[in-house]
């Protein structure tokens, strides 16, 4: 439901914005997966591709979506579903990196670790209707249980793989403050969505060019 601050500028700019993230993440997940195949990664690595790929276009399509109707039952719906989808986007941002640069020892743990509990915050977050701070929490903390390996990562990957890494991080944090103004402040949630935006494009760019055709 739109809030008594949030004015129909505000949701013009909220749909712009993931819609053209919906359409971009269309367009680079045909070209991530054509660059594995290309560069014979191999099943594993097209696997690990092709579900953050879905987990990337599913997000920005359900994100889009919930900013696209006036009717509450189906803004409370895909809302619903957006929510839902920032789990699997978490656990399938951290897959690709998993398979490649931590397919050694116990590290296969975390990754159905991370993926258990992404499925336990679905199951979550579609009995709710609205986002509350249990929500950010588990999405906080699903991060920072992937971040356990990152200096695992730092040490088995070239250096640039943990700066975009961490620059994706950075810019998910950061957009982070808006969200939570964005009740608040006109455009601070279009603002988070542009954050998100950034964020995405560092980790695409680091698995197109490190692991789906390195």
């Amino acid at each position: 439901m739109l809030s008594s601050l949030e004015r129909p500028s505000d949701e013009t700019a909220n749909l712009i914005t993931h819609a053209a993230g919906f359409l971009m993440s269309l367009a680079a997940a045909f070209f991530l997966m054509r660059s594995v195949v290309l560069a014979g990664g191999g099943p594993r690595v097209a696997l690990a591709c092709g579900v953050y790929s879905a987990a990337l276009v599913t997000l920005y399509l359900a994100s889009a979506l919930s900013h696209s109707f006036h009717d509450i039952k189906l803004r409370a719906l895909f809302r619903t579903f957006d929510q839902a989808c920032i789990f699997l986007m978490i656990a399938g941002s951290f897959t690709p990196f998993a398979v490649v640069f931590l397919n050694h020892g116990r590290w296969w743990m975390l990754l159905a670790a991370i993926w258990a509990l992404a499925f336990a915050g679905v199951s979550f977050a579609l009995r709710r209707r609205e986002m509350s701070r249990r929500d950010k929490f588990a999405y906080a903390a699903l991060g920072l249980t992937a971040a356990l390996s990152f200096r695992e990562i730092y040490n088995a990957a070239p250096l640039n793989v943990s700066i975009l890494l961490l620059a994706g991080c950075l810019c998910y944090l950061f957009g982070s403050v808006f969200l939570g103004l964005g009740k608040k402040t006109k455009y601070c949630h279009a603002l988070w969505h542009i954050f998100v935006l950034a964020g995405s494009a560092c980790h695409y760019i680091c698995i197109a060019a490190y692991i789906a055709a390195p």
